[in-house]
């Protein structure tokens, strides 16, 4: 029994229009005819019903303007061919049954002028926010110090899965672009000696065209996934607070990486709260209290040694100090590398308190609040209680 309906992806871009009739052709041959394209893009055929099926896809020369529109149609009536599908930038018509209609195209010089003509269009609003984009690219590195630019990926963006996942796609777009570039050149070029020699424009690549779709579908996919990941990871977020009762806090923080103010020798602190977020490229762990200080510990289980040794570096790079909720915020004070028996160690000391960062294999962990950094104790303690072996 023969399939009702087939879909197959609509791999092509404007540029494509010709290689896009071609496949069209082919699909026709095999007995298919085209019922429309889905967002995705998905085509879908139906069986077809004549064998004198043909189709021709032209470039949109109306501007989508309704009047040209409407007299575009008509003629394209008139000639024997039928408005199938319209795509941004291109229209796909069927010939009308028993029209044998001619060719759209018969003059390769003018083809060439309304596809670029079309393309100009599109062009203009390109230029105006690539100038705008370079012009801030410009003043970010020309104009801001280095000493106060903000890293574009720096360790508070891998805390967040969403921005983990969206970033994936920003190489991808630039690579998509490239190829685009890249293949408008070509076509270009093609479509010179083409006229130069008195033949037809020739068909662009459809293995071109299809991995210029596949990058974009896949950073769709990533920017969408980064959004998706954002709530996946809220939900997954394990958070007990001192509105679920101190004693709920405490027990918690019992068999967790985090150091207390009990291992410290110290009385009369009050648990705030113990957050675990798992992520795509680590896993945090986060737990506060609080007396006349607050006692702060961020520990970061990475998936690899070297994406934490990276993670702790740009800690130390970025200058910053913890506060209660996991915030990071610029510090006045510098962190200075000791030797603590650690893999990688440093100290920040302020006005009251200190800042210890760790890292030990795959595992870094922060630790702010009154300490005593005389302690000879005290790295064990941290060994011990943040589970750093």
């Amino acid at each position: 029994m023969r399939e009702k309906k087939r879909r197959k992806l609509f791999w092509f871009d404007t540029i494509d229009y010709r290689a896009a009739e071609a496949w069209l052709n082919e699909q026709a041959a095999h007995g298919w005819e085209l019922e429309g394209i889905w967002p995705g893009p998905v085509a879908v055929f139906n069986p077809a019903r004549r064998r004198d099926l043909q189709y021709a896809v032209a470039v949109d020369p109306t501007g989508g303007k309704g009047e040209r529109e409407e007299a575009y149609l008509q003629l394209m009536e008139d000639a024997g061919w039928h408005k199938v599908e319209r795509k941004p930038g291109i229209y796909i018509f069927a010939s009308v049954p028993g029209a044998n209609p001619a060719p759209l195209q018969t003059d390769p010089e003018l083809e060439q002028k309304q596809f670029y003509q079309y393309l100009r269009r599109g062009w203009i609003a390109s230029l105006v926010i690539l100038i705008i984009v370079a012009t801030l690219l410009a003043a970010y590195f020309f104009v801001v110090p280095a000493a106060e630019r903000t890293p574009l990926f720096s360790f508070e963006s891998l805390l967040e899965d969403n921005l983990v996942v969206s970033a994936l796609a920003l190489p991808l777009l630039l690579i998509y672009l490239v190829l685009s570039g890249a293949s408008h050149l070509r076509y270009w070029r093609a479509g010179k000696r083409a006229i130069a020699a008195g033949s037809e424009l020739p068909a662009t690549s459809r293995r071109a065209a299809q991995a210029r779709q596949i990058i974009a579908a896949v950073a769709a996919v990533l920017c969408v996934g980064g959004w998706i990941m954002g709530f996946v990871q809220t939900a997954r977020r394990e958070s007990v607070t001192f509105q679920d009762g101190l004693e709920a806090v405490a027990q918690a923080a019992e068999t967790a990486p985090v150091l207390r103010a009990e291992d410290l020798g110290k009385d009369g602190w009050k648990p705030l709260s113990l957050d675990r977020t798992p992520g795509i490229l680590l896993d945090r762990v986060s737990y506060s209290e609080l007396a006349d200080r607050t006692l702060i510990t961020e520990r970061f289980e990475c998936r690899a040694a070297g994406l934490a040794r990276w993670f702790a570096e740009d800690m130390v790079r970025a200058g910053v100090t913890v506060d209660v909720g996991g915030y990071y915020r610029p510090s006045i004070f510098p962190m200075e590398a000791v030797e603590l028996g650690f893999e990688q160690s440093w100290i920040c000391i302020g006005e009251g308190w200190s800042q210890i960062l760790l890292r030990e294999g795959n595992v870094v962990a922060v630790v702010n609040g009154p300490l005593d950094l005389s302690d000879p104790a005290l790295p064990d303690i941290l060994r011990e209680r943040l589970q750093l072996h």
